[in-house]
C-alpha cells in the first residue's frame, strides 16, 4: 500500500529553498565517473506527490555531470558563467530540454547547462521554443550516443 505525502500549505513569502539547491558541493569524481553515474542515473520522470503538486524526481548525478561537462561555459550562448558559486564553482543552470512533467527523460542526452539568460529565453522568451529546438540540435554535438 502507498502512502500519500502531505504537505503543509504556507504562505509563498515563508518558503526558502533549501540551501544545498543553491549551492551544491563539488564533485571529486572524474569527468568521466559523474557521466558514467548520470547514465546509470537516467530515469523518466518518476512521479511522487498529491493533487497540490506534483514532485518529478531528478538525479544529482546527472546534475553533476551536466555543470561538469559544461566546464563554466554556458552550452547556449557559449559565454562564461556570469558569476561563481560560494563555494567557487561558475554558476550555470541545468535545463531539461524536454521537460521531465512532460515526460521527457533526465538523461544527459537532454540536458543542457545554460546561464541564467539563456534559461529564461527558453521558458520565457517569445523564440523560447525554436531556441529550445536549437538546444536539442546541439546536443547532438555536446552529448553524443
Amino acid at each position: 500500500m502507498r502512502s500519500a505525502l502531505v504537505f503543509e500549505l504556507r504562505p509563498i513569502e515563508n518558503v526558502e529553498e533549501p540551501e544545498e539547491a543553491d549551492t551544491p558541493k563539488p564533485d571529486p569524481r572524474s569527468l568521466q565517473e559523474l557521466r558514467n553515474a548520470a547514465i546509470a542515473a537516467a530515469s523518466i520522470g518518476q512521479v511522487t506527490g498529491t493533487s497540490e503538486r506534483t514532485v518529478y524526481a531528478r538525479s544529482r548525478d546527472v546534475r553533476s555531470y551536466v555543470l561538469r561537462r559544461a566546464d563554466g561555459r554556458c552550452e547556449g550562448c557559449g559565454c562564461t558563467a556570469p558569476f561563481f558559486r560560494a563555494d567557487g564553482s561558475p554558476y550555470l543552470e541545468p535545463h531539461h530540454i524536454r521537460r521531465v512533467s512532460d515526460g521527457g527523460p533526465d538523461d544527459v542526452r537532454f540536458v543542457i547547462a545554460l546561464c541564467p539568460n539563456c534559461h529564461r529565453r527558453v521558458h520565457a522568451g517569445a523564440d523560447g521554443n525554436d531556441y529550445n529546438a536549437s538546444l536539442l540540435r546541439r546536443m547532438e554535438s555536446i552529448e553524443p550516443e
